[in-house]
């Protein structure tokens, strides 16, 4: 019998980080290696980490931890405090927050029942959406932090 060869899946999604078809950020073969365990110094960077009581501390929505607060050395809000994700490499969800923007309502006193779970693509940690039409609507649920 004669055999033919089995069609190719055709990929319709693309990786985030190279925006070439096949693959997930996780597998991209333009990913750089992550660093050795050993301790390195931080490399300068155009921020500060700060410790600082004139604004709240407030956990991040992704279950990392505390929030970090940083200034910003741009030229367009040089010395503006922010908040950032504490969380490193492929846990860190993205949250920025300028400190002087954060409400009352927005302050996380204690941390989130559970951590929230990293998208299977490889893009970080998963946001939470909120259902709005259908059987289930107002229900909540994790979904990838970048689609």
């Amino acid at each position: 019998p004669i055999q033919t060869p089995i069609e190719k899946h055709n990929f319709t999604y693309l990786c985030y980080r190279c925006n070439k078809p096949g693959h997930f950020i996780k597998d991209c073969p333009e990913t750089t290696p992550k660093r050795s365990s050993i301790f390195q110094p931080p490399p300068s960077s155009s921020t500060t980490t700060i410790i600082n009581p004139e604004f709240p501390t407030t956990h991040c929505r992704c279950g990392a931890g505390l929030c970090e607060i940083r200034v910003s050395n741009s030229s367009s809000n040089p010395g503006r405090k922010y908040y950032r994700c504490p969380g490193k490499y492929d846990k860190h969800c993205g949250y920025f927050k300028w400190c002087d923007m954060l409400r009352e309502g927005e302050i996380r006193r204690s941390q989130p029942e559970f951590n929230f779970p990293t998208c299977l693509c490889g893009a970080g940690v998963c946001t939470v959406r909120v259902e709005e039409s259908g059987p289930n609507a107002g229900r909540r649920y994790f979904a990838c932090p970048i689609r």
